[in-house]
């Protein structure tokens, strides 16, 4: 926090008029997953850059071999909250959007990559909550074309609406999976992902459970001059 008022302050000295936002959403860790975190730059607008001040991971990514790869990411990025700081006044602005998706539900997206095709149970792929809650996905989307591979946290702009019942998917190569868990009345924490049933040319692929851990990111950009 030091760290991050001392880099607010050399900023304010120089500023007419900035604004400082802090974003929220999930990371996501476990033994043997790397944390991927967002670029250090971000486009606010066209031709607007914001500069973070500060980011946890918004990515887990486990590998296998030399070009295998499972990315998991939780789908709750929000606004939260900016301020509007005329030096040394900040306006508070708060994010009045609705959140996205149906309520009491949680998506997760899960990027894979490699050569072979790739197969998922979705039977076996659960979200494990506290008091021995566990879900599976009721609902998924498969996408092998205009895949994300950015290291931004996921937004929830896809709505999985493909039923599960009776579904078995294979990809070959590249493929997105997003899928959706029903979680109503669940606490926020503790949560984790585990991602059994998927399998490379039929070898399954062992990767780590996921837990669930707070994210933010704060940025500035300058308004004016």
């Amino acid at each position: 926090m030091r760290a991050l008022l001392l880099s607010l302050g050399l900023v304010l000295s120089s500023a007419g008029c900035i604004a400082l936002a802090r974003e929220t959403y999930t990371s996501l860790r476990g033994p043997g997953a790397v944390p991927v975190t967002p670029a250090d730059q971000i486009e606010v607008s066209p031709g607007r850059a914001g500069h973070v001040l500060g980011h946890d991971p918004s990515l887990a990514r486990s590998s296998f071999g030399p070009s295998a790869s499972v990315t998991a990411a939780v789908c709750d990025w929000d606004a939260g909250a900016w301020f509007i700081v005329f030096p040394p006044i900040p306006i508070p602005l708060l994010s009045l959007d609705p959140a996205l998706g149906v309520p009491g539900t949680t998506v997760v997206r899960v990027a894979l990559a490699g050569p072979g095709t790739w197969r998922a149970d979705l039977s076996r792929i659960t979200l494990e909550g506290p008091e021995g809650r566990r879900a599976v996905p009721d609902r998924y989307r498969l996408a092998t074309k205009d895949l994300d591979e950015s290291s931004e946290p996921c937004s929830r702009e896809v709505e999985p609406r493909a039923p599960v019942e009776g579904a078995e998917l294979a990809v070959f190569g590249q493929g997105e999976l997003w899928l959706r868990f029903p979680t109503l009345d669940w606490p926020d924490e503790p949560r984790a992902l585990a991602l059994d049933g998927l399998t490379l040319d039929l070898v399954p692929v062992p990767v780590a459970r996921l837990d669930f851990d707070p994210g933010t990111r704060w940025f500035w950009y300058r308004v004016f001059p």
